[in-house]
C-alpha cells in the first residue's frame, strides 16, 4: 500500500484559523474556520489568496461551508490575513446568516433524530 501513495504535509501553503462568535439569540456559540491558501493561478488584482469559511454551532461538529472567495495580494503578512478574515466574517453576520444558523441546527437535529431511530432499529433486530 504504501508504495501506491505518497502523503506530503504542506502547511507552508495554507493558514487555518478559527473563531468564536456569540450571537444574542442563541446559547452556544457559532463556530468559524477560515482556511486560507495562495492561489496558484494569480492572474487578476486582489486574487492572491484564496478564503473558504465554514461555521458550525455549539457542540455539532459537522462545518457548513459558508463562502470560498479570491482576495488580497502578496504584501499580506499575518495581522493583515487575520484583519481581512474577520471583516469577511463580520460581513457574513448580516443579511440572511440568522436564517442559515436556524437551517443549520434543524438539518443537525434531523440528523440526530435519524441516527437516534437507526440504533433504535438496530437494537430491535438483536
Amino acid at each position: 500500500m504504501s508504495e501506491v501513495y505518497s502523503i506530503i504535509r504542506e502547511d507552508d501553503l495554507y493558514y487555518t484559523s478559527h473563531y468564536r462568535v456569540k450571537y444574542h439569540a442563541l446559547d452556544d456559540p457559532i463556530y468559524f474556520f477560515a482556511e486560507c491558501s495562495i492561489n496558484p493561478d494569480t492572474r487578476e488584482p486582489n486574487s492572491y489568496y484564496y478564503l473558504e469559511l465554514f461555521f458550525s454551532v455549539g457542540l455539532y461538529g459537522n462545518r457548513e461551508h459558508l463562502i470560498g472567495l479570491y482576495f488580497g495580494d502578496c504584501s499580506l503578512g499575518k495581522e493583515e490575513l487575520d484583519y481581512e478574515i474577520r471583516s469577511y466574517i463580520i460581513s457574513q453576520l448580516d443579511g440572511v446568516f440568522p436564517d442559515l444558523i436556524r437551517h443549520y441546527l434543524k438539518k443537525e437535529a434531523l440528523m440526530e433524530n435519524w441516527l437516534d431511530s437507526m440504533d433504535g432499529a438496530e437494537n430491535e433486530r438483536c
